[in-house]
């Protein structure tokens, strides 16, 4: 378990911590501490994950186009 008593890398752990970075994003003033590498990790991992899903659905939708 990790300080805030999350176990990492599952999906409540990521939710969790998305959740406090975008609220410092949004201007809040956020306690981080406990955050640790594996977050931002995490954090850039799920996103690449996400791009590489909507480049994939973007390139469906071209190919189904082009078939037209």
């Amino acid at each position: 378990m990790d300080s805030q008593g999350l176990i990492p890398n599952t999906p409540e752990w990521l939710e969790f911590w998305s959740e406090k970075l975008d609220r410092l994003v949004a201007g809040e003033d956020v306690d981080l501490s406990g955050m640790t590498l594996a977050v931002t990790d995490a954090i850039i991992e799920a996103g690449e994950r996400e791009e590489g899903q909507a480049m994939d659905d973007l390139s469906v939708q071209v190919n189904q186009w082009r078939r037209k």
